[in-house]
């Protein structure tokens, strides 16, 4: 969760970028940018003639049962990794490590077997089952039948992933975008899943009413929605002693953290039926939207005095200053209609595009 700093009545974050509540980081993966090459008297090989080295010496050490190849991996908002992807005979998902990370573990290795000592930790981390499952073979998920309770929803946003939004089913929804994947293992820790492209849903013969449909249901149902108090929330991030809880001075600001019980993708939650309506029934009010990341959204709820030109520009200083960019959803911000029941966006003075 990323909140501002300095902002009456909430608490200060101060440099911290990456919250954890209930013992898991509500976003932590890091973001590897331009790999840049180390100058090493010439020995050194650049990120290129990296990839392809590893390609070569991985295939060779887990033999014929696997094939390998590397593949362009896009993620939210623009951010690409390459990944090189481990393909089982016969097993339906294939694994995908990042490389870059690795790259930086031969590169700050001066020793003579800083390649070997990268290539031994990608076996590792494959072999340890710790990596991404972003790539679907669609040939061996032939029966959508068993797919359909996993298919769950999420929103990105629009603009930012126009060249991903080509590849994938999707549907608009004011700047954002639902999207789908499948959530394929899910437990306290951890979860495991892959985006659905189109590919996919040609396989199973679908489409996109369809395969929302089931994310409507299976989403709510697998991932529920959370709404606290910001003290409550806070109280918690700090852990601190039984019966002592952060005081909010003034009351100057109600906020509330809207999330699901996993802490990630959280912010379709706002999409779930009666979550909105409900609470701005019971605050007997519209509700304001704040898009804290992909993973939950703030709500305030609204007043004659609401200054929303503030809020759009106090989310979108801190999308800029603490918000990873693959987490970002949106520099606007939101209403939500208790008598009508639908979002629309704020229209405000400045264009903070």
């Amino acid at each position: 969760m990323y909140l501002p700093g300095g902002i009456p009545g909430w608490f200060t974050p101060g440099a911290l970028g990456v919250w954890i509540v209930n013992g898991y980081a509500l976003y932590g993966f890091a973001v590897w940018g331009i790999i840049i090459k180390k100058d090493n008297g010439g020995n050194m090989m650049d990120f290129l003639e990296f990839v392809a080295k590893v390609e070569v010496e991985v295939q060779d050490r887990l033999g014929k049962e696997c094939s390998i190849g590397i593949h362009k991996v896009y993620k939210n908002n623009g951010i690409k990794h390459t990944g090189l992807i481990i393909c089982p005979k016969e097993e339906a998902l294939s694994p995908v490590i990042y490389l870059e990370p690795f790259y930086e573990i031969y590169v700050d290795d001066d020793g003579e077997s800083s390649f070997d000592n990268a290539v031994t930790e990608i076996i590792d981390c494959y072999l340890s089952g710790n990596c991404h499952m972003d790539e679907i073979n669609p040939g061996t998920i032939a029966d959508f039948e068993q797919m359909k309770e996993k298919v769950m929803f999420k929103l990105i946003n629009g603009e930012e992933n126009k060249e991903l939004l080509h590849a994938i089913p999707h549907m608009p929804y004011l700047d954002l975008a639902v999207v789908f994947y499948l959530l394929l293992s899910v437990d306290e820790k951890n979860q495991v899943s892959a985006l659905i492209h189109n590919e996919h849903m040609e396989a199973w013969k679908t489409d996109v009413k369809e395969l929302y449909h089931l994310a409507s249901v299976n989403t709510p149902k697998t991932l529920p929605a959370t709404l606290r108090n910001m003290s409550e929330v806070m109280t918690e991030i700090l852990d601190l002693p039984e019966g002592l809880e952060l005081d909010d001075p003034d009351d100057r600001v109600s906020l509330y953290v809207l999330a699901n019980q996993k802490g990630l993708n959280g912010a379709i939650t706002a999409l779930y039926p009666n979550v909105l309506q409900q609470f701005a029934e019971e605050k007997q009010t519209d509700l304001i939207l704040l898009p804290s990341s992909t993973h939950e959204m703030l709500i305030v709820p609204d007043s004659e005095d609401m200054d929303y030109e503030h809020l759009q520009l106090m989310v979108k200083s801190i999308n800029e200053s603490e918000v990873p960019k693959v987490d970002r959803l949106s520099n606007n911000i939101y209403k939500f209609d208790g008598k009508s029941g639908y979002i629309s966006m704020i229209p405000c003075l400045n264009n903070i595009d």
